[in-house]
């Protein structure tokens, strides 16, 4: 009887345990209200609100919006079933500050989305938001970033191809021997390949797995965009690197600053973090530029 009892009581744990976890997969992946920013001038720039995934059929109203003091711009919006359509999008006029600017989302009634493990730096955890609201980057089940996890090569595909708003390439020519079909990032890599953007590994192959360096992140954001801010040179001594030009460049573009960990030594063979690339990434959307 005893056995049976205990039994008992190991299926209940189990069960629940599993209900536990499913619980968390679902609110994690549950759909999301992310941004685009549209910008007309420096101080004009149209926010539009929509879901990430485009299941909830839920209207969206942007309420109100704010300048934090740290020069991040703060949007709140509602939505339920019940919300007033037609307001899901607003032209901000701004007049105590410039836009390209950070952006994050607040839903009315609720917290600021806070990943379990973000970084101390404000400004840090600021640009993870900014790309996570922007719909490039997203979080994990258990409600973590794991901003100090390196990101893979085709991880960084999609990261650029969504940064740069590019149109989606299904199909090409030009083929890698390690990239089926169905591959998921498939779309991503061809992209970025088909303009030059993103280069292959010897034998044909894109390593799609391979962890992506700081020097080669840098190289493919510079190959992406062309920036018209113009700022100090750097004026340290180089070791001899292929990204040498690359990591100049983005000094200089105000990509790569002297806070950076990689900035002095410059560094470009170490494996780089979910946290750098998002904040690499979210300069490049507080900087006048272009994709190319």
């Amino acid at each position: 009887m005893k056995n049976a009892t205990k039994g008992t009581l190991i299926k209940y744990i189990v069960i629940t345990l599993l209900l536990l976890v499913l619980m968390s997969i679902t609110i994690c992946a549950a759909e999301r209200v992310i941004c685009d920013v549209n910008i007309s001038s420096d101080q004009s720039a149209t926010i539009q609100l929509k879901w990430h995934e485009g299941i909830n059929k839920n209207p969206i109203r942007i309420i109100s919006w704010t300048l934090l003091e740290n020069g991040t711009l703060k949007v709140t919006y509602e939505s339920s079933s019940t919300t007033i359509k037609g307001w899901d999008s607003r032209k901000i006029q701004a007049t105590n500050f410039n836009f390209p600017i950070k952006v994050v989302l607040e839903e009315k009634g609720k917290e600021m989305t806070n990943f379990s493990d973000m970084p101390t730096s404000e400004a840090e955890k600021l640009s993870i938001l900014n790309l996570y609201n922007r719909g490039i980057i997203s979080g994990y089940a258990d409600g973590s970033f794991k901003p100090k996890s390196n990101v893979n090569r085709a991880e960084f595909a999609k990261m650029m191809t969504l940064t740069a708003e590019y149109e989606l390439l299904r199909e090409s020519k030009l083929e890698f021997k390690d990239i089926a079909k169905n591959f998921w990032a498939r779309p991503y890599i061809l992209t970025l390949a088909q303009r030059e953007i993103f280069e292959g590994r010897d034998g044909g192959k894109f390593d799609p797995a391979g962890n992506i360096t700081i020097g080669e992140a840098l190289a493919v954001i510079n190959r992406t965009f062309v920036f018209f801010n113009q700022g100090e040179k750097y004026t340290y001594a180089l070791k001899v690197h292929w990204s040498n030009d690359e990591f100049k460049a983005l000094v200089e573009a105000g990509i790569v600053k002297p806070t950076d960990k990689f900035f002095y030594p410059y560094t470009p063979d170490t494996k780089a973090t979910r946290q750098d690339c998002a904040v690499l990434l979210s300069r490049v959307l507080e900087q006048i530029c272009e994709a190319k």
